[in-house]
């Protein structure tokens, strides 16, 4: 069994990564993905090439 450097792994976590639009803003009319939706379809890929990743939330409210 060959053991796959990062770069091989980054690549194979990038080829099979796929995550659909389902969300859908019913103001601009149009369908999206969420942060969560793209972390849920990564998450196992991760797991497969037993890699893992930080998640880091910066969400800031500011007044303008």
């Amino acid at each position: 069994m060959e053991k796959m450097t990062i770069y091989k792994k980054l690549l194979e976590i990038q080829t099979k990564l796929n995550v659909p639009k389902n969300q859908f803003n019913k103001f601009g009319g149009y369908y999206y993905r969420n942060a969560e939706d793209i972390q849920n379809t990564l998450k196992p890929l991760l797991a497969e090439t037993r890699l893992y990743g930080i998640f880091l939330k910066k969400d800031v409210i500011e007044q303008v």
